[in-house]
């Protein structure tokens, strides 16, 4: 007589589902699916319960700073030493005053944007934020660094006061603040526009490493 049953009367379970039906994909769907429109594939995802994917055109980009310098500035041989009175002053002040159109060109594209921009107090400002960036330096105060310099200046100031102890210290301006440069340029767009202002320092200054 023919047994109908497993001599081992063990795993029954898992020998009732060693045989699995396996889904098939329709590749006749993928093929007429790439003919549907929008709103067809749309309302046939909606019938299977899945959530149709929205495109993004957007693209996730942020720009605070610029990575390199517009047109980089050059001080004139002799700048701090030479009087003004004097010929070589008089000519390198001359010279200046050709150089400028490009400057004034900018200060229109930034009065644009900022009508009541004023150039020497831009200038007074630059120079509180040098003073206090580098007292920030002196004590390695990250959070304010971030504040006061931008993303491309912060890793060449700090790189090279690594595993160092620095004093530094700000005594007198022997020449008024002034911005001598002053760049824009677009970047991608016509809406994205970014200034660069050169400001001039003469001062003295103490430093110890």
């Amino acid at each position: 007589e023919r047994r109908s049953k497993h001599w081992n009367p063990k795993f029954r379970r898992e020998r009732g589902q060693k045989v699995l039906k396996v889904e098939i994909p329709d590749f006749d769907e993928l093929r007429r699916d790439e003919k549907l429109t929008v709103e067809q594939m749309r309302s046939k995802l909606k019938e299977k319960g899945v959530v149709p994917r929205r495109s993004w055109n957007e693209r996730p980009m942020c720009f605070h700073c610029t990575r390199t310098v517009f047109d980089p500035y050059v001080p004139p041989e002799g700048d701090g030493k030479m009087s003004l009175i004097s010929t070589p002053g008089i000519k390198q002040k001359t010279e200046d005053w050709g150089k400028k159109g490009k400057s004034y060109l900018s200060l229109r594209k930034i009065r644009d944007y900022q009508y009541d921009f004023d150039v020497p107090l831009f200038a007074e400002k630059c120079q509180e934020m040098y003073i206090a960036a580098n007292k920030a330096l002196e004590t390695m105060d990250e959070d304010k660094l971030h504040e006061l310099v931008t993303e491309k200046c912060y890793p060449e100031i700090t790189d090279s006061v690594k595993l160092k102890t620095i004093r530094w210290d700000f005594i007198k301006s022997l020449d008024i603040p002034r911005v001598v440069h002053l760049r824009h340029d677009f970047l991608l767009t016509k809406e994205n526009v970014f200034a660069q202002a050169t400001v001039r320092f003469h001062s003295r200054q103490k430093l110890a490493v």
